[in-house]
């Protein structure tokens, strides 16, 4: 099995109005890169006759190993949304030779003064009605607590539209406004991926991937805690006090009229203005000694900082020792304010959190494991924080050395922030804003504080999102981002304990048979991306050797991810295109041009991997609509349910299969159904749930499965705040004798329990 190539200079059709052209070539049809040769070669392709008055350049930066520069289409001076030039050059030279361009541009319309009076006449008047509609919608969410706004005009389809992206808790809301008709254009909301000079060095014991598997505690071993900072900026006190000289209402945040001293006399503030006085208040601050010999130096390094959450102390002030120091990360408190309506946005300080006493004090730290997950218990002892600079920096470390060298991008800070108590995260790790943030957890599930592999897959989004840019959007479920943190979890591990066997390694995620396709959620489609991956890791391995293999494979990777760059509809097959092209180019003397190519085809073969139309198919329906991502029954969509104490529901959902040409099921299928084990299982009392896995089969894909799937009117759980539980029964296929299943989905309920 082949895959579907790429075309050099490929046209899409127009299927509309305002349809995209979409170009690709590479050094080997044109190596000029300069704007106007470009742009020539585009109008001879197409009709659109484009100019360089239609684009503004808006990223300019140095890679690795290529330059990169973005060219945003604009139309009256409004950036035209998805359509840019994408170009990548060699780093050395006058003219620097092209690697690859993409293009995705539009015909520009007509030149208009009526339409550009009116365009800037809207965009002018957007500040309130649109912001309002916007944060209506966020309102009328579960994930409602608004923590940032901003916002860019931008035209679609030759609509102007002002798109808002509202940061809330535990996601990103991004909500369009038709600015001519004034409404609602569109909502998506997506949760955060989810669980030297100047330095010196210390030893600790740290657990070298996880603190626990099977019940059983695993050794630690000593390593040194590398990059701290000699100095930094101690607050005296919260240094944001200066900023709560005033109230600010969540309702009166305006990016516009925040800005302005007219508009703040009103109530209103900027997210951006207030960074800015945050920013001057800290640059007022004198760094001074971090040293061991102080008697209290804090876990605050060159590639991480370590920060607890200031909800932390306000959950649990009464039971926490260590003293209660400011720094200079800024968080903001939301606290509602019944007699406003309202919630107060508070910008505070984040804590430091337990001073290291000695150049031994990691060493000795008590790593006991609390049976409830006590945090103030693991506050006061500091042992997680120890673990998470660890893994942190060992990171960076582990990358740099395979190709993760990209200026500013591969040295950026990340700042860790320990022991959230917000109820809807517990039993979570997730990235957002290079920042890893860890929750709070049951007493049966493991501490993500104390396990490497969901620390480097969490910051493996922080990587693909620096490496693959600001405007990268996904063309699927978001799978690839799942699948890729994954693998950069992989890429440290391997980089690290350079394969060695560990407890638990065959129960790693990436491990898997999971075809593409065959799911409906964006972690089981991550595996698909992430086990593919993994499958030319190991047989680059497996005939280069392990330290070559990894460094060829790593390389390729990244640099793939490089080509990826803000790609606006980045698809399964335009991933692995970019992989196949990133082999093409070669590194050599680490990797000659075409040499993985034979490896890469053979780890997808497996994977149902292959054109539309002949790829296996597994349908999960219920009440005769098929469950996929964004639907009745997916994940966020949730079936809400009401019931009594003491009543069920019966769900029949239904399974059937087809074959592929490349992946074919062998009958009879087994058809495994589980309620407690998957991630973040459990809060749903299902029936039968303590004998999982129900067991089914599926004797041929004549043949159609149905599965009663019954719940019972209580809760194991709570884990929404509204008194709710949220939980999946996770219908799995697995081919006779096979331990891992080939494909699988999940079917979403919600309980409300009657009231006692």
């Amino acid at each position: 099995m082949k895959l579907l190539p790429f075309v050099a200079l490929a046209l899409a059709a127009a299927t509309s109005a305002h349809a995209a052209e979409n170009l690709r070539w590479t050094y080997k049809e044109d190596k000029d890169a300069s704007l106007a040769h470009v742009l020539a070669k585009i109008n001879a392709q197409t009709s659109l006759q484009l100019t360089e008055a239609n684009f503004k350049q808006a990223e300019d930066r140095d890679l690795a190993y290529e330059h990169y520069r973005r060219y945003d289409q604009i139309q009256d001076g409004v950036r035209i949304e998805g359509m840019s030039i994408r170009v990548w050059t060699k780093r050395t030279g006058d003219a620097p030779a092209l690697v690859q361009l993409e293009a995705q541009v539009e015909k520009p319309a007509p030149a208009s003064p009526v339409t550009s009076r009116t365009r800037r006449a809207q965009a002018a008047d957007t500040a309130a009605w649109a912001e309002d509609l916007a944060r209506a919608v966020v309102a009328s969410t579960e994930d409602n607590t608004i923590r940032a706004i901003t916002s860019e005009n931008v035209l679609k389809h030759n609509d102007l539209q002002r798109v808002f992206t509202i940061k809330a808790k535990h996601g990103k809301h991004v909500v369009r406004v038709d600015l001519a008709a004034q409404r609602v254009a569109g909502h998506t909301y997506t949760s955060f991926p989810q669980a030297d000079e100047g330095e010196y060095a210390i030893p600790a014991l740290v657990y070298p991937i996880y603190e626990e598997y099977g019940g059983q505690t695993l050794p630690r071993q000593k390593v040194m805690l590398k990059h701290l900072l000699n100095e930094i900026r101690i607050p005296d006190g919260d240094p944001y006090l200066p900023l709560r000289d005033r109230t600010y209402y969540d309702k009166k945040q305006d990016e516009v009229k925040g800005a302005t001293t007219e508009g703040q006399a009103q109530g209103f503030w900027s997210m951006a203005a207030l960074q800015t006085r945050a920013a001057d208040l800290i640059a007022q601050i004198a760094p001074e000694s971090n040293a061991l010999d102080t008697g209290h130096a804090l876990l605050q390094g060159r590639y991480v900082t370590i920060n607890l959450n200031p909800d932390a102390f306000d959950k649990w002030g009464g039971d926490i020792w260590i003293a209660k120091r400011s720094n200079t990360k800024l968080h903001f408190s939301y606290v509602e304010d019944s007699a406003a309506d309202d919630y107060q946005v508070i910008p505070q300080a984040a804590f430091f959190g337990k001073p290291l006493a000695s150049r031994t004090d990691a060493l000795h730290r008590d790593v006991t494991r609390h049976p409830q997950h006590f945090p103030p218990f693991y506050i006061n002892r500091g042992f997680d924080e120890v673990q998470v600079y660890y893994a942190v920096s060992q990171m960076f470390d582990a990358l740099h050395p395979l190709g993760f060298k990209d200026p500013e991008l591969s040295t950026r800070t990340f700042d860790a922030y320990l022991y959230d108590p917000d109820i809807s995260g517990m039993d979570n790790a997730y990235y957002t804003d290079d920042t890893i943030n860890f929750a709070t957890y049951s007493p049966n599930q493991l501490n993500m504080a104390r396990d490497n592999t969901t620390i480097w897959h969490e910051l493996g989004h922080g990587v693909m999102d620096r490496l693959m840019g600001t405007r990268l959007d996904l063309a699927d479920t978001g799978g690839l981002s799942e699948g890729m943190a994954d693998f950069v979890a992989e890429m440290v591990l391997r980089a690290t304990n350079k394969n060695q066997p560990f407890p638990g390694q065959d129960d790693q995620r990436i491990i898997n048979g999971t075809g593409f396709f065959l799911t409906n959620e964006v972690h089981d489609d991550g595996e698909a991306y992430g086990g593919a991956m993994k499958g030319i890791l190991d047989a680059a391995t497996a005939k280069y050797g392990e330290e070559r293999g990894v460094a060829m494979v790593v390389d390729l990777v990244l640099e793939a991810m490089r080509l990826a760059r803000d790609n606006p509809h980045l698809t399964a097959q335009d991933w692995f295109d970019r992989v196949l092209f990133a082999d093409e180019l070669g590194r050599k003397p680490l990797r000659w041009p075409g040499e993985l190519a034979e490896l890469i085809h053979g780890a997808l073969a497996a994977r149902n991997f292959s054109a539309e139309g002949h790829r296996a198919d597994f349908k999960l329906a219920y009440d005769g609509k098929e469950i996929i991502a964004g639907t009745d029954g997916s994940r966020g969509h949730e079936i809400k349910v009401d019931l009594a104490a003491g009543a069920q529901k019966t769900f029949n959902v239904t399974v059937n299969l087809k074959d592929g040409d490349g992946l074919k099921f062998r009958y009879p299928v087994d058809v495994k159904v589980f309620f407690n084990s998957g991630p973040l299982q459990g809060a749903i009392d299902w029936l039968g749930e303590d004998q999982e896995p129900a067991r089914f089969t599926l004797a041929s894909a004549d043949d159609t499965l149905t599965i009663p799937l019954t719940v019972n009117g209580k809760c194991d759980a709570f884990n929404r705040a509204d008194d709710t539980c949220s939980d999946f029964a996770y219908v799995q296929i697995f081919n006779p004798g096979d331990a891992k299943p080939v494909a699988k989905k999940r079917f979403y309920l919600r309980i409300k329990p009657a009231a006692n």
